[in-house]
């Protein structure tokens, strides 16, 4: 379940409707619902969700660091990279077989904090810092333009590994 349609469940559970939560976040209430059905949204809608359900959010550090690559545990079950494909195969719509270092790249150059968020979780802080860095050696116009809202994103997710682990 994605982390927009977790905060707007938090919300229902207390009794704050999709619609008073827009209210409350101050945002317009088709942008929740785009939201929702995309689900992904960006770090500022996420914030503004979170505060107005009154949730918090949190970076858990993954403590059995020897799992596989293909598969890892999160909250709501077992994601594998085939299923991350399958969630965001929209970042490379015209290539259905783009291997998963092209998918990762899109989602470093169209930078949404759950998509990155999700993608650190399955394949490592180091790996997408890795591939940014290398995307960043000969920055094109989608790389200069995302490079401010990326390195920020980045940034939060490394901050929040290192105060779980702290």
């Amino acid at each position: 379940m994605s982390i927009i349609n977790q905060i707007i469940r938090a919300a229902k559970q207390q009794g704050i409707s999709q619609k008073t939560l827009a209210s409350l976040s101050g945002l317009p209430a088709e942008s929740i619902s785009r939201a929702k059905r995309s689900e992904s949204a960006s770090l500022r809608t996420v914030h503004a969700l979170a505060r107005a359900a009154k949730v918090q959010i949190g970076i858990v550090a993954i403590k059995n660091h020897a799992r596989t690559p293909a598969t890892v545990s999160v909250a709501d079950g077992k994601l594998s990279l085939q299923g991350f494909a399958q969630r965001h195969k929209s970042l490379v719509w015209s290539n259905p077989n783009a291997s998963l270092e092209t998918l990762l790249r899109a989602a470093l150059v169209k930078p949404q904090f759950d998509r990155l968020l999700e993608a650190a979780t399955e394949v490592g802080i180091k790996k997408l810092n890795s591939l940014w860095r290398g995307l960043q050696t000969h920055p094109s116009p989608e790389v200069l333009r995302a490079a401010p809202i990326t390195n920020r994103i980045l940034k939060h997710i490394q901050d929040g590994y290192q105060q779980a682990i702290a």
